[in-house]
C-alpha cells in the first residue's frame, strides 16, 4: 500500500499537482525526473534534494462540493478534452527533501499569486461542466513532513490557500483555505489510514461586509 493515495483522498482539501501539462490527472513528480541536488551529511550519507518546475494545481473539497484550480489558465474543461493542451503560469513548484533515514518532506508553492478559479462540483462527475462560482488570484502553500511514513515521529501535511476573488454576481470576497491534518506512529500501519484532522477551514468574506 502507498501510504500517500488514501492519505490525501480522505484530507477535506484534496491536492492534485500538475508537473506538465501533459498530465490529465497529475499526481506529485516521481522521484526519478526533475533537478537533484545531494548535499553531504557524513561520509556516506546525504540528503537528496530535488526540485521540479510548477505546472498548476487542481484541488477539490467532496464535503462542500466544490473544485478549485491554482496557475490554470484554461477553463477546467480542458482537462476533459485528451487532445487539448492546458495554458497555465507556471509559476510554482515543488521541493522534494529524503533524509538520509529515508524520510521524505515536499513542500508545494504557488511562487507568488496565481490565477484560481472555483467552481461547484467534484471530480470525475463534474469535471466537464463545472459551474464557476469565483475567480481571482491567491497564493498557496502545501506540506507534507513524512509522505511515505517512513518516520518515528507524527506525520503532519496540510495547506493554505488565501486570495481575492470575484464572485459570480460581481461582489469581491477574501477567500481562505486552510486544511491540517496528523498521522500519528501507531496508525501508520492502519489500513485504510485515518488522518486526525487538526484544521479544515473554508471561508469566502464579501469585502466591504456586503
Amino acid at each position: 500500500m502507498t501510504p500517500f493515495v488514501p492519505r490525501a483522498l480522505t484530507l477535506t482539501t484534496t491536492l492534485l499537482v500538475a508537473a506538465c501539462a501533459v498530465d490529465k490527472l497529475p499526481t506529485p513528480p516521481h522521484a526519478e525526473s526533475g533537478l537533484r541536488v545531494t548535499v553531504p551529511n557524513g561520509p556516506n550519507l546525504g540528503a537528496l534534494i530535488e526540485r521540479f518546475p510548477g505546472g498548476f494545481e487542481i484541488s477539490w473539497d467532496p464535503a462542500r462540493n466544490i473544485t478549485w484550480t491554482l496557475g490554470l489558465l484554461s477553463p477546467l474543461s480542458v482537462l476533459c478534452d485528451p487532445t487539448a493542451v492546458p495554458v497555465f503560469e507556471g509559476s510554482g513548484s515543488f521541493l522534494s527533501v529524503t533524509t538520509p533515514r529515508g524520510v521524505r518532506h515536499f513542500r508545494i508553492t504557488t511562487g507568488g499569486r496565481v490565477t484560481l478559479f472555483l467552481y461547484e462540483g467534484t471530480p470525475p462527475e463534474n469535471l466537464c461542466d463545472a459551474r464557476l462560482l469565483a475567480s481571482g488570484t491567491a497564493v498557496s502553500t502545501t506540506t507534507d513532513n513524512d509522505v511515505v511514513l517512513t518516520g518515528t515521529g507524527t506525520n503532519s501535511f496540510g495547506r493554505r490557500v488565501s486570495g481575492i476573488v470575484e464572485l459570480a454576481d460581481g461582489r469581491r470576497a477574501h477567500l481562505l483555505i486552510v486544511a491540517r491534518a496528523l498521522i500519528h506512529p501507531d496508525q501508520f500501519d492502519d489500513d485504510p489510514i485515518i488522518p486526525i484532522t487538526v484544521v479544515d477551514r473554508f471561508e469566502l468574506r464579501p469585502i466591504g461586509g456586503q
